[in-house]
């Protein structure tokens, strides 16, 4: 599907009462954008410690995100089969593929999903490569729940703005 269109509707009569004891009667002109059912967004979360994915899970239920857990990238990989709408939350350190290695290889699957990186061991180094890298955001372990679904939300909406961005090239072509 391309992207909304705005379509001219026919003038809408609208009746005004005026002070006499008479109606009458105005063309207004009216911008309708035809409704399309957004598709679900996903927030991803893949760290290696059950009780971690648990207590991520939690904070983002609580914001009515929907949420998909992974003890591993390499399984996050193999379910992300088709570009998805939503947002990834990953571990830094995990045993076999690590976070840091995810993000390369998401990047190189041009998956558009943002990642919000979490760690327990991070530095200013590590950052500003997952940075560098594409990771929208770097956060310490444990992280606030508040910050993380702050996060969470902005990942969403960019996610969102490139869906978007992609369906008006697709218009145009």
């Amino acid at each position: 599907l391309g992207p909304p269109l705005i379509q001219r509707q026919p003038p809408a009569t609208i009746l005004l009462k005026n002070s006499q004891p008479r109606w009458e009667s105005v063309s207004v002109m009216t911008d309708h954008k035809p409704h399309r059912e957004a598709a679900p967004t996903t927030v991803f979360v893949v760290d290696d410690e059950p009780s971690v994915r648990k207590a991520i899970r939690l904070m983002l239920l609580a914001a009515d995100h929907t949420v998909q857990e992974f003890p591993s990238a390499q399984e996050l990989l193999e379910a992300l089969t088709t570009k998805r709408p939503g947002c990834v939350v990953s571990d830094v350190r995990m045993p076999g593929m690590d976070g840091m290695e995810l993000l390369q290889v998401l990047a190189g699957r041009d998956a558009d999903l943002p990642v919000v990186m979490l760690t327990a061991h991070g530095d200013i180094p590590m950052a500003v490569n997952a940075m560098k890298i594409g990771a929208v955001e770097f956060l310490e372990k444990p992280a606030d729940a508040d910050d993380l679904r702050r996060k969470v939300a902005s990942a969403l909406a960019r996610n969102s703005n490139l869906e978007s961005d992609r369906n008006e090239c697709e218009g145009i072509k």
